[in-house]
């Protein structure tokens, strides 16, 4: 495993207090350009800022930023890689995963949800790839319990395989089907137009694995220790 150090104790600071600062920077941003506030349920990630948006490209930068510090993952542990033992083929996977789940996160900013086809699909791989994510910490957590007799693994390994229980609930929710499908409602000129509904089930989805991967990934730092 991998001893306390300096390092260690400044990923975790960082990831979390990126994450807040991510999520406030862009709520505040768009209520600056569009009048309104964000809406977690029905608005996507992508929309904390639009193409022709002033704070875009801050966004944006925010965005890397914040997918480095998954992909971070994978040089915080590499050369430490020998001390896992027998489970470092878990904590490589756990890596890959996270560059997988950063890399798919910064898609989804860029290719905008009017582009159905293309949204969906890299939607798709950012979902489940934090399934891979909380997946892998549930099963290292367990086996290093199993191991070593120390419970803090172990109730990591319950925390995470409850929330990859959540995650896979999330990926096979049947009304991601239609997620696109919007709502039909008469205006004060008695003319239908459509909208979203309250609920636009998909910007909901990625904003749930959005936090669901941020956890695990604390969660990781915390168990490899």
């Amino acid at each position: 495993m991998i001893e306390f150090n300096i390092v260690w104790l400044i990923s975790l600071i960082v990831i979390i207090s990126f994450s807040i600062i991510y999520v406030l920077n862009g709520i505040i941003s768009y209520k600056k350009e569009n009048k309104q506030s964000y809406s977690f349920l029905s608005n996507f990630p992508n929309e904390l800022s639009f193409p022709n948006s002033i704070y875009r490209k801050r966004y944006l930068l925010f965005t890397l930023i914040y997918a480095s510090l998954f992909s971070f993952v994978l040089w915080d542990t590499f050369p430490f890689i020998s001390t896992f033992g027998s489970f470092k083929i878990l904590v490589i996977f756990e890596a890959i995963f996270a560059i997988i789940n950063g890399i798919s996160f910064v898609l989804i900013n860029l290719i905008e949800p009017k582009f159905i086809r293309q949204h969906t699909l890299i939607s798709t791989i950012y979902l489940a790839s934090c399934f891979g994510i909380l997946a892998m910490i549930s099963i290292f957590g367990i086996l290093l319990f199993t191991t070593t007799g120390r419970i803090l693994p172990l109730i990591i390994g319950i925390i995470t395989t409850l929330l990859s229980i959540l995650q896979i609930l999330i990926i096979l929710n049947p009304k991601l089907k239609d997620w696109a499908k919007l709502e039909a409602f008469v205006d004060e000129n008695k003319n239908i137009n459509y909208r979203r509904p309250k609920i636009f089930i998909l910007a909901l989805s990625e904003w749930l694995t959005f936090l669901l991967s941020t956890i695990g990934l604390i969660l990781f730092l915390i168990v490899i220790i």
